[in-house]
């Protein structure tokens, strides 16, 4: 009998993983369900773990599949596989069209060991679970499509969820393109000033015979700054300390307390945390929507969105949802405990649907309402930002212009 690695939800709402022998996936699927359990995911393996053969587990044209494609790039793709099982066109031809017209050589190592899976009789979902760019979203809802027979109707809708997730991801990114680039203008201007202007001028003050340091300290200031930003020792070690802080941060982010820490700080920014928060709503919202309009349970469709947010505290906000629901609470009164991470509006339309029994499409609206509110706090946090931005900039040079007209005045009186 085929082997099988699983991963399910038990009745006490713990995710499991496991191995275990079974006649056939659908005989395996019985046995959770009977248990009470969600199943999340469910891959056929040829021997239990440790047991295969170290070649196969070392198969070497899979090792650039490491690498991931960007969402843009994936969305893409799956709109093309949608278009064409739309189509009426058989998946075997499909991959081999997107074979043959791929760019992408991470794509095509991708699509060639899947066509050889599928042609070996593996399900597409399977054959995509081996490739970790793959998420696991996005494997559930295809598996949904192969075992209702609505594959085309579902990847329409797992394309068309990718599209606006990226489009969602543009829109934040354009949110803080401006200010990122004003704040480079900034940090690359004061610099100039402070290491090739003003030592042009340090020669004049320090034979003038005036008091700098204690008749102007603005100019004393920017002259021991400048000598620092000039000095190459001073530089190896604020550039050694820079790299040294990045590649800690770069550390720290991937564990656990540096992810919820960077995600309560996000929500907590000025100005920005709104926007995060407008975000993490409409992503959870048009992703739970999606998932149960493909007629996935509510409690697997939680643990997948669960993570796929992108923020720790939304994950968090999201487990607790659905560990709430477990014990017997509506799904509006589980989100509405989260109400720091979730807005009203959303716990509202998520009461209208329960009410009304059409969940799935009132999260969907909300998800179209937050699209709509983060693109009006995008537009007046940069109507905001520009002329705060011009005013930081203003400071700078006339911070400057006084340091170096100030001394310069001194020393006419004085003649």
């Amino acid at each position: 009998m085929p082997y099988f690695k699983f991963r399910y939800v038990d009745s006490n709402g713990v995710t499991q993983a496991e191995e275990a022998e079974a006649e056939d996936r659908d005989s395996l699927t019985r046995e959770l369900q009977s248990k009470r359990s969600t199943i999340l995911e469910i891959t056929e393996i040829s021997a239990p773990t440790g047991t295969e053969p170290k070649k196969e587990a070392a198969r070497p044209q899979l090792k650039l599949l490491r690498r991931k494609l960007s969402s843009e790039d994936l969305a893409v793709y799956t709109r093309q596989i949608a278009t064409m099982l739309a189509a009426g066109l058989p998946l075997m031809k499909i991959l081999g069209i997107m074979r043959k017209r791929c760019p992408n050589q991470t794509l095509a190592d991708v699509l060639d060991d899947v066509s050889r899976r599928v042609q070996n009789g593996a399900r597409f979902s399977d054959s995509l679970a081996h490739h970790p760019m793959f998420s696991e979203l996005y494997i559930n809802m295809l598996r949904v499509g192969e075992a209702s027979g609505k594959m085309e109707h579902l990847t329409e809708r797992l394309a068309t969820l990718l599209e606006k997730d990226c489009a969602l991801e543009g829109r934040v990114k354009s949110a803080t393109a401006y200010p990122a680039f004003i704040l480079l203008f900034t940090i690359a201007l004061s610099w100039g000033i402070v290491a090739f202007l003003m030592p042009l001028f340090i020669p004049v003050f320090t034979s003038s015979g005036l008091d700098i340091q204690g008749d102007y300290p603005l100019t004393y200031w920017l002259i021991v700054l400048s000598r620092l930003l000039n000095d190459p020792v001073t530089i190896v070690v604020v550039l050694a300390l820079a790299a040294g802080a990045w590649f800690g941060f770069g550390k720290f982010k991937k564990t656990p307390q540096g992810s919820r820490l960077l995600g309560r700080l996000a929500f907590s920014l000025p100005l920005f945390g709104n926007l995060v928060r407008i975000a993490a709503a409409a992503r959870f919202a048009r992703t739970l929507s999606t998932l149960m309009h493909s007629g996935m349970p509510l409690l697997q469709s939680l643990n997948l969105v669960g993570a796929m947010t992108g923020n720790a505290v939304t994950s968090d906000a999201v487990s607790h949802v659905a560990n709430q629901i477990t014990k017997g609470k509506r799904i509006s009164d589980a989100i509405e405990s989260e109400s720091k991470v979730f807005p009203d509006m959303l716990i509202q339309l998520a009461q209208v649907g329960e009410e009304s029994g059409q969940l799935p499409t009132m999260l969907e609206k909300a998800g179209d309402y937050y699209d709509s509110q983060l693109d009006s706090a995008i537009q007046r946090l940069v109507a905001f930002l520009e002329p705060a931005m011009m005013m930081v900039v203003g400071v700078i040079v006339c911070g400057f212009v006084m340091a170096v007209l100030l001394p310069i005045l001194g020393l006419a009186q004085a003649k």
